[in-house]
């Protein structure tokens, strides 16, 4: 019985002995007298090292002894695999089923990552000095025997065949340098490479997006990973168990990775995490992306976990799914394919083992519990912190949870260098670090800068804002602890509406009430919304709301009218689309569990639909004069010098304005002020008023200027 090899390098090493067989072999064949003469010296003596010791005899001879060689090395490689030993090009044959000729141009590929002399070798055979890797004509040469093998031989440099589609083997030149396949060099890829040399890292082109986690028997299980473990292990246990494949979904990316973790550690497996979207992106294409990590994950016999984030949407849909379901035919084994949304799966995904998985976001009770938790690890926390009030805010994770307490750190230290007490002020803004920023690609974030005591409004309507905010505040106490979830499935966002004329403080409040809750709110950029091209609105709008769920933002949609009108009898095609946006709209805000704010200055333009799905209609009038003498006593900052004949009850008698208005008159007199060197007048306040009766396009006329009409008649 033959010896088994005593380790993976043994047997590399050994197949290189074979291969110098051969090439003694080739090379005797050349220094017959019918050789052709070339460019390159032939009895060169840089080629010497490369020539086996005891080459010498005749053609027959080192024809047999490298055969004899080949039937050695196959034994051995039977006994070590028999006895459990890894061999990796043995495990790389029987993974991509390749033949032996297959194998052997592997191994001619393989030679000169080994060992500078090959490359001589193959430029003194080629007769070529600048050629050292070997070409197709080569491969033919050494190992083919007569015009039919040869053909033969071709088909494994075809796109498609296994070598050379999972890119074990490559050409090492643009195909139209050269004229013929013959003239083509190869090379072997760098990660097979090195792999069969002993490697147990990554590929490096996975390293930026990868990373392989070895079983962890301390992980802990969910229900749900309890239900993947014990679906894996029934497929295991079959007789000729083949592919399993658990399509994970749904917002909680950290739930699903360690419901992996956990399957993969019951297992016994290792697990290797990829981030689609992001090799796709650095691989040159989605199909080399698949390709390079299924390889990857099966040359280390370990589970591959395939966060495919948006990259199975878009115009190549049919494409990519194709190239994801040839891979996993070819290389899958065991699989987790993790996506936000539900993926509509082919019937080649399900004909092994499958089973499909949400994993929603945390429910209320369950983010109270994670913040109870993450928050005693942490220990010095300050009294006033409410869990509660957190789990109700800030619909997170629990990673994010975990990220939120290690954020609010740093918060502290930047905010009291020293202190180490966590305050609520702190973790909400951690929170908001770690959750808001989604919105950021579809709008920009509302600066606040005001207080209740800023916003001046009639007390009906004062009233009505509190009133949002103790909504929005207790919406998870009332739907989770109170049972009305259960009896409401659809319309539990919160979406409020505000009306008035521009200026009457829409953006301020919401604004105020963002603040209030500690919460960030997001104004929608309606030019990165709306769009010409039938579906694209829909489709930005999609994108919005989605993020928007796990945001823990507020949605502001200024002018809502451009995009909440009214649905419109159809006459021709751009009816029928543009009313499909508006139905839309309205299933979007149905599903929609977040909070949104429409302002408008014509409400009455608003499709009566969305108003059912309003919980708060806040009328912002215009104000009176008792509200305007508020607005102009408020208008002007503490440290603004202002002159002794400032009249604020004749301009809020005479001036019909709104509060916007107002900041626009003060601050065009502050300039008007500033410019003269002086403090700020009744002079400048009125001339600063004509400019903005000018630009709204009002008469200045002497019932409202009174007195001071000359100055700007």
């Amino acid at each position: 019985m033959s010896e088994p090899y005593t380790d993976n390098l043994a047997h590399i090493q050994d197949e290189l002995v074979w291969l110098d067989e051969v090439l003694a072999y080739a090379q005797r064949n050349l220094r017959a007298p019918q050789g052709l003469d070339g460019a390159f010296p032939r009895d060169a003596a840089a080629v010497e090292d490369g020539v086996p010791a005891d080459s010498t005899g005749d053609s027959a001879s080192l024809r047999a002894r490298a055969e004899a060689k080949r039937c050695d090395i196959d034994a051995r490689v039977a006994a070590s695999l028999a006895e459990g030993l890894e061999l990796r090009l043995a495990r790389l044959e029987r993974l991509f089923s390749l033949s032996p000729f297959e194998r052997d141009v592997l191994l001619l590929c393989l030679a000169p990552e080994v060992d500078e002399k090959y490359g001589a070798l193959y430029a003194y055979l080629q007769d070529d000095a600048t050629c050292r890797a070997p070409r197709v004509a080569l491969v033919q040469r050494l190992f083919c025997d007569g015009l039919r093998e040869r053909g033969l031989a071709r088909r494994a440099f075809h796109a498609r065949a296994r070598p050379m589609r999972y890119a074990i083997v490559e050409f090492g030149d643009e195909q139209h340098a050269t004229p013929t396949l013959l003239a083509r060099r190869l090379r072997i890829d760098p990660g097979i490479a090195a792999y069969l040399l002993g490697g147990r890292e990554v590929d490096s082109r996975l390293v930026h997006c990868a990373r392989l986690e070895a079983p962890n028997s301390q992980i802990t299980a969910s229900g749900a990973a309890n239900a993947l473990s014990a679906s894996l292990s029934r497929h295991l246990d079959e007789p000729a168990p083949r592919q399993w494949i658990a399509h994970l979904h749904g917002p909680d990316a950290g739930a699903k990775e360690n419901a992996a973790r956990f399957v993969c550690s019951a297992a016994g497996l290792a697990c290797l995490f990829l981030d689609l979207p992001t090799l796709a992106a650095t691989a040159g294409s989605f199909e080399q992306a698949v390709r390079l990590a299924f390889r990857d994950a099966a040359l280390r016999g370990a589970a591959l976990y395939l966060d495919v984030g948006g990259a199975l949407a878009g115009d190549a849909l049919a494409a990519r799914h194709a190239a994801l379901e040839s891979a996993m035919r070819d290389l899958g084994w065991v699989t987790f394919l993790a996506s936000g949304e539900p993926i509509e799966l082919g019937s080649a995904w399900k004909r092994q083992g499958f089973v499909a998985l949400e994993f929603p976001l945390p429910g209320f009770s369950e983010r109270k519990a994670i913040w109870e938790t993450a928050l005693k690890g942490y220990g010095d926390v300050s009294p006033e912190v409410s869990t509660e009030d957190l789990a109700a805010r800030y619909r997170l994770t629990e990673r994010e949870i975990g990220n939120a307490v290690s954020v609010a750190r740093g918060v502290l230290q930047l905010r009291a260098p020293g202190e180490t007490t966590l305050t609520q002020a702190d973790l909400q803004a951690a929170c908001r670090a770690e959750s808001s920023t989604r919105l950021r690609s579809f709008g920009h974030k509302v600066q606040n800068r005001y207080s209740w005591s800023d916003l001046v409004l009639p007390a009906a309507q004062r009233q009505q804002l509190r009133e949002v905010v103790d909504h929005i505040r207790f919406h998870e106490r009332v739907y989770s602890d109170w049972g009305f979830g259960s009896k409401h499935s659809l319309g539990r966002g919160n979406n409020v509406l505000f009306s008035g004329p521009s200026g009457t403080g829409k953006t301020m409040a919401a604004g105020i009430i963002a603040a209030e809750l500690g919460l960030d709110v997001y104004k929608i950029d309606l030019s990165a919304v709306v769009s010409k091209y039938i579906g694209e609105t829909e489709k930005n709008l999609n994108r919005i709301f989605t993020a928007a769920e796990t945001a823990n933002a507020i949605l502001f949609f200024d002018e809502a009218d451009a995009l909440f009108g009214k649905r419109s009898e159809v006459k021709d095609s751009h009816d029928r689309y543009a009313n499909v946006e508006i139905n839309y709209l309205l299933q979007r805000m149905e599903e929609h569990e977040g909070i949104v704010i429409l302002a408008t200055n014509l409400s009455r333009n608003l499709d009566d639909a969305f108003l059912r799905r309003i919980q708060f209609a806040v009328g912002f009038p215009q104000p009176e004069r008792e509200e305007r003498l508020l607005l102009w006593r408020q208008v002007f900052p503490a440290q603004a010098p202002l002159a002794a004949d400032l009249d604020f009850d004749f301009l809020a008698r005479r001036f019909k304005l709104t509060g916007g208005s107002i900041k626009n008159i003060a601050v065009g007199a502050a300039y008007l002020a500033q410019c003269e060197r002086s403090a700020i007048g009744m002079r400048h306040v009125v001339l600063a008023a004509k400019r903005e009766f000018q630009k709204m396009g009002k008469i200045c006329a002497k019932a409202e200027f009174g007195d001071y009409y000359e100055l700007v008649a």
